[in-house]
C-alpha cells in the first residue's frame, strides 16, 4: 500500500509542481498553467502507472505462484488486485 500511495502521491506532486513553474510567467492565467502542465506531465505519468500497473497484473495472471501454496497465491493475488485498481483509479482521478 505505501508503494500505491508513493506513486499516485509522487506524480501529483510533480504536476503540481510545474503548475507553479508555469504560472510564475507573467501573463500566464491558472487554465493556461493547467492546460500546459497536463500536456507536459500527462504521458510521464500514464507510463508510470502503467509500468505499477503492468508489473501487477503479470503477478495476478502468473499461474506458477499458484504451485508455491494457495494461502501464499491468494495473498498475493488479493494484494494486486488492490493494487491494480488503486493504481490505475489514483491515475484517473489525480
Amino acid at each position: 500500500m505505501i508503494a500505491l500511495a508513493g506513486i499516485v502521491v509522487r506524480n501529483s506532486i510533480i504536476l503540481i509542481d510545474f503548475i507553479e513553474r508555469i504560472r510564475i510567467r507573467p501573463d500566464t492565467t491558472l487554465t493556461q498553467a493547467l492546460i500546459e502542465a497536463g500536456a507536459i506531465r500527462l504521458r510521464p505519468i500514464f507510463l508510470t502507472a502503467g509500468a505499477a500497473m503492468f508489473g501487477a497484473l503479470v503477478i495476478i495472471l502468473d499461474p506458477i505462484f499458484f504451485r508455491i501454496g494457495l494461502e501464499f497465491y491468494l495473498r498475493n493475488l488479493c494484494f494486486n488486485i488492490v493494487f491494480f485498481v488503486g493504481d490505475s483509479s489514483g491515475v484517473f482521478f489525480d
